[in-house]
């Protein structure tokens, strides 16, 4: 018989899900800077399994200094919360180890991330843009028993046109 895995393990919510945001942005030469907060509140009581998420609040602050018109560097701090799982799953599943409880799930946590953005100024990659963020747990609140988590490097490589 099927059996239903992991909270954390499940592709999406489920549910129809209201995620806002607001960012600001500013610059002074050399320097910009800018900040944004956002979330995502669940719409719904229960998604066709029978539990939602718990909704998401975050918010980053981010500071950044061009060196030419080619590199910078940037810093920023993120600090988000998620509230516990609702519901309880309405077919088989296990009960037995911490990632089947929903208690275990959300909870506050602070980052800081340090990056690198460079665009290709000329020739044939001319506009790409390759950049790279090292982003570090600092503190972590957890919900119920989780695992620690650890610094995570993000890559990107884009074209704008």
């Amino acid at each position: 018989e099927p059996c239903f895995t992991h909270y954390m393990m499940q592709l999406g919510s489920g549910t129809w899900d209201f995620m806002p945001s607001l960012t600001y942005r500013g610059n002074a030469g050399p320097w910009t800077w800018g900040a944004q907060i956002g979330g995502t509140i669940r719409m719904e009581d229960a998604n066709d399994s029978g539990y939602r998420l718990g909704d998401i609040f975050q918010a980053t602050a981010w500071g950044s200094y061009r060196f030419a018109d080619w590199i910078s560097a940037s810093v920023r701090v993120l600090h988000m919360q998620q509230g516990e799982i609702e519901g309880h799953y309405n077919g088989p599943h296990s009960h037995s180890s911490p990632p089947d409880l929903q208690y275990n799930y959300g909870g506050r946590f602070w980052d800081i991330g340090f990056g690198i953005n460079t665009v290709v100024p000329s020739g044939l990659l001319k506009g790409h843009r390759l950049s790279a963020e090292w982003l570090q747990p600092i503190e972590d609140d957890v919900n119920g028993y989780q695992q620690e988590r650890e610094g995570s490097l993000w890559i990107n490589w884009s074209k704008a046109f």
